[in-house]
């Protein structure tokens, strides 16, 4: 008897030790689509939006992989870009240090736009107070303030601008 209940201790241990895991997962995701999210507003004043799933991959690299993403300026109603699928390749060092290295950004069906308007309005641009691309302080979340980011490498497969003047 002593066999089977130490059989049943040790299967009972794993699959809870797999559900933690399973949970911790999801957990993840969910909170990566928002921190991505951050990182990118504070980096740089425009709003990235996943409307997609999030997948984290571990082997053979650890990679988050972004599906249906679109950036936009919140100034104006057109996207600034659109992507099917963004790939980030991150060091798994990077993700608890306060410096974010990608190591690749591997885009699929990239589409850009570049509107001006009749005014010499560009669409990528920040119609901030100071007519410059500083974010303001109290706009970034202090979960997204990094010393430095940094990309080492962008690959865009099937990509397209549309540019109206």
């Amino acid at each position: 008897m002593s066999k089977n209940k130490r059989l049943i201790t040790i299967t009972s241990a794993l699959i809870v030790l797999t559900l933690s895991v399973i949970l911790l997962i999801r957990l993840a995701i969910s909170e990566t689509k928002s921190l991505v999210a951050e990182v990118v507003l504070a980096a740089t004043g425009y709003e990235l939006v996943i409307a997609g799933n999030v997948d984290i991959n571990f082997l053979p690299n650890f990679e988050l992989v972004l599906n249906d993403v679109r950036l936009r300026n919140q100034n104006y109603s057109q996207e600034l870009a659109s992507s099917s699928k963004v790939s980030l390749g991150v060091p798994f060092s990077s993700i608890f240090s306060d410096e974010i290295k990608v190591l690749e950004v591997n885009t699929q069906d990239l589409h850009m736009n570049i509107f001006i308007s009749a005014d010499g309005e560009n669409i990528w641009q920040q119609n901030l107070a100071k007519k410059s691309n500083q974010i303001a302080e109290n706009s970034i979340d202090s979960r997204s303030s990094y010393d430095a980011i940094s990309i080492k490498k962008i690959k865009i497969s099937n990509g397209s601008i549309d540019i109206q003047d």
